[in-house]
């Protein structure tokens, strides 16, 4: 079962779903930790979904029609709320609750928890090649989104709960320490890792199973939430570090001029001995392009400088000239020799 697309509504009519919250048994345990862990942006969902499953009352085998209807409805508000495409119908939610062989009696226990029927609000925020955005976090945080990047925000934050976000890209946080909903605790789930903060200033970068966390102010704990070689799966940051680390080896820190990192946030690339590699990356993970470079040597050619990171022909074209270099671009192919 391919379960990466699935949606509360999806997982509550799951059989299999349904089995693991129930009875908790180890094998089913096992199943559905490793799939979190390696869809970590579901979890909101899954426990949304594990929620619901949990406030049923078993007792009647078919749900009394009125009721259904009510909840029926109550779902379908919540859930047009947070742009869910496909909308539950009558059948669907029969199907659950003879699933489940329950129903929910006077209103799930009590009007109070009925009241309390919501599905978790969950908002995308999607850049496109050569695009980035500002977004204000429901604390008062705020996060810039870097080029060809994802973010998705759990804005069900309660005081008592971290506030949480998940990360497909690359991204820099300005967190609130005074936030102005949920916990103290800030966590940034970027693929296998946690990056867990109180109130600082740090950029994450989380691309083809390859994670870097660079801290610019305040204090990070960068932590692994699978098994990993070597001694250390989790390690805390000082201002002007960078952690780096490939899926399933060790964490890699090292000392480093933050702002070469953050440099994008204000609209630049800053280079300080910087790497022909490292540009490489920029051309293709924030540009799109595919870039092949002819000699491997070369890639560890460094340069300095800065450019404007909004035209990325005046980054290539500073590249020839620093590196003494043969450049074709052919559409969004780059070829770079000596």
């Amino acid at each position: 079962m391919n379960y990466q697309n699935f949606d509360v509504e999806d997982f509550i009519t799951d059989e299999r779903f349904i089995d693991w919250v129930k009875t908790d048994a180890k094998d089913l345990n096992e199943f559905w930790e490793a799939w979190l862990a390696t869809h970590p942006e579901k979890k909101p969902i899954v426990e949304k979904a594990k929620d619901l499953i949990k406030r049923i009352d078993f007792q009647s085998p078919e749900p009394d029609q009125h009721k259904l209807d009510q909840i029926l409805n109550k779902l379908q508000e919540d859930i047009t709320e947070e742009n869910v495409s496909r909308r539950l119908d009558r059948r669907m939610v029969i199907r659950f609750f003879r699933n489940v062989a329950a129903i929910l009696v006077l209103g799930l226990l009590t009007w109070g928890i009925y009241d309390h029927f919501s599905v978790v609000t969950n908002n995308d925020y999607v850049t496109a090649f050569g695009e980035k955005e500002i977004i204000e976090l429901p604390d008062g945080s705020k996060v810039h989104l870097n080029a060809n990047s994802k973010i998705i925000v759990n804005e069900d934050w309660e005081k008592d709960k971290n506030r949480e976000v998940w990360l497909e890209g690359e991204a820099y946080f300005e967190v609130s320490s005074k936030p102005k909903r949920g916990g103290r605790k800030f966590v940034v789930h970027a693929g296998a890792y946690d990056v867990a903060v109180l109130g600082t200033e740090f950029n994450v970068k989380n691309r083809n199973e390859h994670i870097s966390v660079v801290l610019k102010s305040g204090k990070v704990n960068l932590s692994s939430t699978e098994d990993i070689s070597g001694d250390k799966k989790s390690m805390d940051m000082l201002p002007g570090e960078k952690i780096s680390v490939d899926k399933g080896k060790p964490l890699h820190k090292v000392q480093v001029n933050p702002n070469v990192f953050i440099s994008w946030v204000e609209d630049k690339i800053l280079l300080d001995e910087t790497s022909l590699g490292y540009l490489v990356e920029i051309l293709e993970d924030n540009y799109g392009f595919q870039v092949e470079v002819s000699d491997q040597e070369m890639l560890k050619q460094t340069l300095s400088g800065s450019v404007i990171e909004e035209n990325p022909e005046a980054l290539i074209n500073g590249i020839k000239a620093a590196l003494q270099v043969k450049v074709e671009i052919k559409d969004k192919e780059i070829t770079i020799g000596k």
